[in-house]
């Protein structure tokens, strides 16, 4: 299985973060998107937000 990774200034990591921006702005439990650097592959994770 070939996974290639993204550079963090590509297009559809800027995208990305724009979509967390207003997802986030919206939502009171927050949805954790992150992108583990070494596979760059998407892992979503659920948390109460604590602030």
């Amino acid at each position: 299985m070939n996974i290639k990774k993204m550079p963090a200034d590509s297009e559809a990591v800027k995208a990305n973060k724009d979509i967390q921006k207003e997802f986030y702005s919206e939502q009171q439990t927050d949805l954790h998107v992150y992108m583990n650097n070494e596979t760059s592959i998407l892992g979503i994770s659920a948390t109460e937000d604590k602030q």
